[in-house]
């Protein structure tokens, strides 16, 4: 069975990441949550942090951290 490649852009992944959590992700690729975070931090998109996901669930407030231009990054 051939392998199916699926290219993201930059800004297609930050969106991903800011939707709902790597775990959930990161399988779509054949990747685990920690090889999702390192491409992300190699491709300069910041990610949420520890406990995002539970203030989001809890409806406490949150910020989603902007995506910096990729000579920025």
């Amino acid at each position: 069975m051939p392998i199916e490649i699926k290219r993201l852009t930059r800004e297609d992944l930050y969106a991903l990441v800011w939707a709902e959590p790597m775990s959930t992700i990161a399988p779509r690729f054949n990747l685990s949550d920690v090889g999702l975070k390192k491409i992300c931090r190699k491709n300069g998109i910041p990610v949420p942090g520890r406990g995002y996901w539970r203030r989001v669930q809890t409806g406490a407030p949150v910020t989603q951290a902007t995506l910096p231009r990729m000579d920025d990054a």
